[in-house]
C-alpha cells in the first residue's frame, strides 16, 4: 500500500552519520517495529499499522544533542516534507505527524494509530533498566545538560528518568507489560 521499504531506506540514508548513538537508524527503525506492532494488538487496520511503522521510522528524525529545541515537534515538521517525496495523502501524512508530534509524553490520545509511537517508544525503548543506559547516555551526548561532563551529566541523569515514567503513566491495557519491563 505505502513505499514502506524506500522511505526506510530514505531515512536510513539520511541517518547514517547521526552523531547521537542513542537516536540512530536502530533506534528509530525498533520504535517503527513496535509502533506496527502496538496497532495490530490494539485491532487497527493494515493501514493504520503501515502509517504507524513510518511515524516510527520518522519520530526522531530532528534529535539534536541538546533539550532546549522541541524535537517531537521539529521532526514532525522534517516528517512532512519527507513524506512529500514520497506522495502520500495530506490526510494520512497528517496523521502520521500527529502521532510524532505526541510522541514525548502523553496526551488525549485520538486513535491507535496516535498513541502507537508514544507506547512503542517509551514502553519498549524507555522501561527497565535499559532506560538507564539509553536516556542517561543522551544526555551524556548532551551538550548543554547543566554544563555537566559526559559522565557526571549520565549519573546525574539516570534516577531523574527512573522516576518519570512509572506504569501509572500507561493506559490500563498495558501497565502489566510496563510493570515487568520497569522490573528488569
Amino acid at each position: 500500500m505505502y513505499p514502506l521499504e524506500e522511505i526506510e531506506e530514505y531515512v536510513k540514508e539520511k541517518t547514517k552519520n547521526v552523531k547521537l548513538i542513542t537516536h540512530a537508524f536502530d533506534h528509530l527503525k525498533r520504535v517503527a517495529i513496535g509502533a506496527r506492532w502496538f496497532v495490530k494488538i490494539l485491532d487497527g487496520s493494515k493501514k493504520e499499522q503501515e502509517l504507524a511503522y513510518i511515524a516510527g521510522l520518522l519520530h526522531d528524525v530532528v534529535r539534536l544533542n541538546t533539550e532546549k529545541i522541541p524535537h517531537s515537534e521539529a521532526s514532525a515538521e522534517k516528517a512532512k516534507k519527507i513524506l512529500r517525496r514520497f506522495q502520500l495523502n495530506r490526510e494520512d501524512v497528517d496523521k502520521i505527524t500527529l502521532a510524532i508530534r505526541n510522541h514525548s509524553k502523553p496526551v488525549e490520545w485520538k486513535s491507535v494509530l496516535h498513541q502507537s509511537v508514544f507506547l512503542a517508544d517509551k514502553i519498549f525503548e524507555l522501561m527497565g533498566g535499559y532506560v538507564v543506559f539509553r536516556r542517561s547516555m543522551y544526555i551524556g551526548e548532551c551538550r548543554d545538560y547543566k554544563n555537566l561532563p559526559f559522565k557526571e551529566a549520565m549519573l546525574s541523569y539516570w534516577p531523574i528518568k527512573l522516576k518519570l515514567f512509572t506504569p501509572r503513566t500507561f493506559p490500563k491495557t498495558f501497565r502489566r507489560l510496563v510493570e515487568k519491563r520497569y522490573e528488569i
